[in-house]
């Protein structure tokens, strides 16, 4: 036999046995881009008295069979994943959050998962004030094949 033959043949060998080997261990999901998705929302609510408040967004939940990386979000404080929450603004030391707009790896999210924001504040004043609380995320959705 040819040498040439002999290597050329080896070659094939080992790289069928890499297909194989990579296929066998390859998790089956593929993404395929299904459409952007954009939510932005402002709120504005009397309050009465003094004391704190609690508000949340509502709930932003990822369809059955689809994934989202999240693009942009505001604000970066009292983001809540599945109720687990982050902030992902950085605190200056002079009494203010300096924001960013998004970690700097991806944030992924899976079906099921939900996604609101958390909003906090006080009134100390007498009678009523108005308060304004907002969101905006920008996610690309994907469909799991």
């Amino acid at each position: 036999m040819d040498f040439k033959i002999i290597i050329m043949k080896m070659k094939l060998i080992i790289l069928a046995t890499l297909f194989i080997s990579l296929n066998s261990f390859s998790q089956g999901i593929n993404l395929e881009f299904n459409q952007v998705l954009t939510y932005d929302s402002v709120y504005t609510e009397s309050l009465t008295g003094s004391g704190n408040w609690t508000r949340y967004s509502d709930e932003l939940i990822v369809p059955e069979n689809k994934v989202w990386k999240i693009q942009f979000m505001s604000p970066q404080r009292g983001v809540r994943v599945n109720n687990v929450e982050f902030d992902y603004a950085i605190y200056s030391g002079s009494g203010a959050y300096q924001g960013v707009s998004i970690p700097s790896s991806p944030i992924w999210l899976d079906s099921g998962d939900i996604l609101r924001f958390k909003f906090t504040g006080s009134w100390n004043g007498n009678g009523s004030s108005w308060i304004n609380y907002s969101y905006f995320v920008s996610i690309l959705e994907f469909n799991l094949n």
